[in-house]
């Protein structure tokens, strides 16, 4: 339960708080795509393009610091789980890159015996 909010910071309140929830919606989506990458794409869920700080006047009310300090924990274990992911995806793509690509045949692929 939220604590009682002093009227006159009250719009402040509201306006962390919707920042708040605006980041936990993008790391709730990269856990997703951390945890499954082909099904967050196969449900046509909507990548983060980059963050944009929110400016909002005076600091975080008390109230919410725990849930953004969760929210920062929560933020630093997906980055390295989405380095890790870059990180493998890189190799990967490496190996491949390392396989000889199969040469198209510039002749007949068949052996016309009734010639």
């Amino acid at each position: 339960m939220i604590g009682r909010v002093p009227l006159d910071g009250e719009e402040l309140f509201h306006a962390w708080e919707r920042a708040i929830d605006a980041l936990e919606r993008d790391v709730l989506l990269a856990e997703g795509f951390v945890a499954d990458p082909a099904g967050v794409l196969a449900r046509g869920a909507e990548l983060p393009s980059g963050w944009v700080p929110t400016e909002l006047e005076g600091t975080i009310p008390a109230t919410l610091v725990p849930r953004a300090a969760a929210l920062l924990r929560r933020q630093a274990a997906v980055r390295e789980q989405l380095a890790g992911a870059v990180g493998s995806a890189r190799v990967d793509l490496a190996r491949l890159r390392r396989t000889a690509p199969v040469a198209r045949a510039t002749g007949p692929a068949y052996v016309d015996l009734s010639a």
